[in-house]
């Protein structure tokens, strides 16, 4: 009997450790909108066919790292990390949350292919204000 009472213990700690989600590893890959449910004509090209996301993580210097096509690469610095996502702040940052503060954000996985954003302020609005959910793009190597 008292066997059983030692091992359940050590089991659930080896579950809840293994279980737990490497969210830093998740984000990297390329990322894009699901185009037929997506209506802002601003960002329907940035699905998985068009212009995915590109997204790299440096675990030394937490710094999140992002590229869209063409475009300039943003860096932010990643200032928190949960099992569910993290948050960070982008360099050079020049758009205002409606408090008046520069623009915090998080990325909350839904799982290991699905994310949203959401902006630091809206958090006290509730669950549903979040961006549109970005998916795992399945790219083929040529």
């Amino acid at each position: 009997m008292k066997l059983k009472s030692v091992i359940a213990p050590v089991i659930l700690l080896a579950v809840s450790h293994t279980a737990q989600a490497d969210v830093l590893k998740w984000a990297e890959g390329f990322w894009g909108l699901d185009e037929t449910r997506w209506d802002a004509e601003d960002y329907k090209e940035r699905n998985c066919t068009d212009s995915p996301v590109e997204i790299r993580i440096d675990r030394e210097s937490m710094t999140y790292w992002s590229k869209i096509g063409d475009n300039q690469p943003r860096t932010a610095i990643i200032t928190d990390v949960t099992d569910k996502g993290f948050t960070l702040k982008y360099e050079n940052e020049t758009r205002l949350m409606d408090d008046g503060n520069l623009q915090v954000w998080t990325i909350s996985f839904a799982d290991r292919n699905k994310f949203h954003w959401i902006r630091e302020d809206w958090k006290v609005l509730g669950p549903q204000h979040k961006t549109a959910p970005r998916y795992r793009c399945m790219l083929e190597m040529a």
